[in-house]
């Protein structure tokens, strides 16, 4: 496969091949952390930096390794890469990390880290898998994001809570509430909340793409 192909193939990754919508990998977090779209940027970018960061180093110390070297060299990538992030995170950003918990040092266990490395990092070239982290990273930004905004609105009746943890003091005053100050729907700031807002998402892109379907033939 060239260069042009694989860009444009990778492209995929973002809506029609999306890994957490299709392979439903990484779905815990999208279904624990993302009661407000603050939690869920705050994790997803973050899982963006791991995945860019693990598939470029992998990638660039690939010849180097053996068959046998492979598996305990990656786990020791991906586990330093998120254990300097969630360090990171908590010396400067402590009040954001410690509403994100135990989710940091969880992108280890993420499906979609390991399914990057095992198929592009191993395989390509550095500017393929930087390129194939960013775009399965923003992916499953997107995901996150989505859920995120949607269950924050239901659950809480707000948008962009919390948004200062991430953008600084002017962020407080971001808030938005689209209903009545006291509008929530409680089930919602739930994990089973959370399946409803993903079974929607995963209905409207199949939906989408059905539709897509019939009308190229």
């Amino acid at each position: 496969m060239n260069d042009s192909s694989f860009f444009k193939n990778n492209k995929k990754q973002l809506w029609t091949n999306n890994l957490t919508l299709i392979k439903l990998m990484g779905i815990t977090p999208v279904l624990a952390i993302t009661t407000t779209l603050c939690s869920a940027l705050a994790l997803g970018l973050a899982t963006l930096l791991i995945l860019i960061s693990s598939n470029v180093l992998i990638s660039v110390l690939r010849k180097n390794l053996t068959e046998k070297t492979q598996i305990p060299f990656t786990i020791l990538v991906v586990a330093t890469l998120v254990s300097i992030t969630d360090l990171l995170m908590q010396a400067f950003a402590y009040e954001l990390s410690s509403s994100i918990g135990i989710f940091v040092p969880l992108i280890a266990t993420n499906g979609i880290v390991w399914d990057r490395v095992r198929e592009i990092a191993y395989h390509k070239t550095v500017a393929h898998a930087a390129y194939d982290g960013l775009v399965c990273g923003t992916a499953f930004l997107i995901v996150l994001s989505v859920v995120g905004v949607s269950r924050e609105l239901l659950g809480a009746g707000t948008i962009f809570k919390n948004m200062h943890l991430i953008f600084g003091p002017a962020a407080k005053n971001w808030v938005v509430h689209p209903f009545s100050e006291n509008f929530e729907v409680l089930i919602f700031n739930f994990p089973c909340g959370a399946f409803f807002i993903l079974a929607a998402l995963l209905a409207v892109k199949n939906t989408i793409d059905l539709y897509s379907h019939e009308h190229t033939k």
